[in-house]
């Protein structure tokens, strides 16, 4: 219940919030992309483990050669790389805003309470429990945070 009314406040803030928070967003966003990338991957290696060797004794039949197993092994190696860049970039991306909040909040609190948010994925109550804190508590530390974070970028993309 609080989860969803965390989301509906969000909507209640002025736009440059409500951007931020997006902004924000978008690690989880990217982390959920690398790993439904994942689960393909590891669907076509338990295809490619579930071939079996090739049998001489049945009748013979004029085809087109098809390598099913190559062409699956192309697809994994294909989605492993693309994996691996992926998380390269992700990695980098999480760094880059970790910065960025690390530089434009200067309350522990309300820093803890991002890191916490956003890039562990913790429900507010979660936070609130770790933090021993109240959940208005929480909603205070965590809009006084955006805003900084948001005066923050605003001042980085005027430059």
């Amino acid at each position: 219940m609080a989860e969803n009314q965390g989301k509906a406040a969000v909507t209640k803030k002025s736009p440059g919030f409500a951007k931020t928070v997006n902004y924000l967003l978008t690690i989880q966003d990217i982390d959920e992309m690398i790993n439904e990338k994942q689960l393909q991957l590891d669907e076509l290696r338990a295809l490619a483990g579930g071939f079996r060797g090739i049998r001489y004794d049945g009748d013979r039949v004029q085809s087109s050669p098809v390598d099913l197993l190559g062409n699956t092994i192309v697809k994994i190696v294909e989605l492993t790389r693309e994996i691996d860049s992926d998380i390269d970039r992700f990695v980098d991306w999480k760094r880059k805003i970790m910065r960025e909040v690390d530089s434009g909040v200067y309350n522990l609190r309300g820093r803890a309470i991002l890191y916490k948010r956003y890039f562990r994925y913790m429900s507010v109550n979660s936070i609130c429990r770790e933090m021993k804190i109240s959940t208005k508590a929480y909603y205070r530390l965590h809009d006084d945070a955006i805003r900084n974070l948001r005066r923050k970028l605003e001042k980085r993309r005027k430059r």
